[in-house]
Order: structure tokens, then sequence, then C-alpha cells
């Protein structure tokens, strides 16, 4: 694990997502709110957009998702398939969670993402490494926002709350 964690926060790596997406980022050190990711049977993850700016580094503006999937054996029965949808456009795409994927997203208030209720045989787990790229901010892009939230299933309510939740926060 410590060879994966030197890689992802080195300067080649940085290099690489500069090829991909033609901005300067860097790999939070800390992993703050990163690190292996697990789900088990009847997990999920409502859809979402990101925070966008290090909840602890101010000035650090979060630029990307990496999502590294640990899933030996994945079959598609299982569900769990990684859903994104771009919020303005209503483009959307399923990745399935396979073993040495790695999935490089944005994360801006138009990109959303999540899993739908996992369906596993006992002891099997959804599995990712988790962390983020940010980019360095003398003066933020935008307003800073917390989770956005976009339930698309489940009672009223929590749709409600879920669409709601920055005015609540």
């Amino acid at each position: 694990m410590s060879e994966l964690y030197e890689d992802l926060i080195s300067d080649r790596f940085a290099a690489i997502l500069f090829g991909i997406i033609g901005e300067r980022v860097f790999v939070d050190e800390s992993f703050h709110g990163g690190g292996v990711h697990q789900g088990g049977e009847g997990s999920f993850l409502d859809m979402h957009a990101e925070f966008n700016y290090h909840p602890i580094q101010k000035h650090c503006f979060r630029n990307l998702n990496i999502l590294l999937y640990l899933n030996k054996d994945w079959l598609p029965v299982y569900g769990g398939d990684l859903k994104s949808r771009h919020a303005k456009t209503g483009e959307h795409l399923k990745v399935e969670p396979l073993f040495n994927r790695c999935v490089i997203m944005f994360t801006r208030d138009y990109t959303l993402h999540g899993y739908d209720k996992i369906n596993f045989p006992a002891g099997h787990f959804r599995r990712a490494i988790a962390t983020y790229a940010y980019s360095l901010d003398e003066y933020p892009k935008e307003g800073y926002r917390s989770t956005k939230w976009h339930p698309e299933s489940g009672p009223i309510l929590k749709k409600i709350i879920g669409s709601n939740w920055l005015k609540l926060v």
C-alpha cells in the first residue's frame, strides 16, 4: 500500500493528471475523506456532487476524484456500478467497478455520481481506493460548497432533504 500511496502523491502522477486535464493538480497527501472505501451487502451511495474546497486547507480547490477499484472477480449481477450524470446536460454513464480500473472525474457542482444498492453473496465487498486531486487557488474560483445530494430513490422526504441539503446546512 505504501508504494501505491507514494505513486499517487508523486510529481510523476501529477504530470500524468496534467496530461489528462491540462491543469496543474496534486493529490492530497492526507487523503482527507479518501482511503479505502468499502461497501457490503445492501450498501449504496446516493447521487451527489462533492464539496469543492479542502475542509482544512481552504486555498485548495478540489478538482478531481480518483477511484482505483480493487474488486477481483466482479460480476455484473452484484450491481454497484459507478453511475455518473452531468446535472446540466443529463448525459450519463455507468462504469463497472472492475479490478484495477481507475476512474478520474472532475468534481464540479454538476458532476453527480453514486451507485445503486449492491447484491453480494456473503463475505463479498465493493472496494476502491479513493483520493482527491487539488489545485492551489490564491483567490477562490467559486464560493465554498458542501457535498450536494441528489437522491434518486427512497421516500419523498429523503429527496426533499437531499435536494435542499446546502440550504439546510
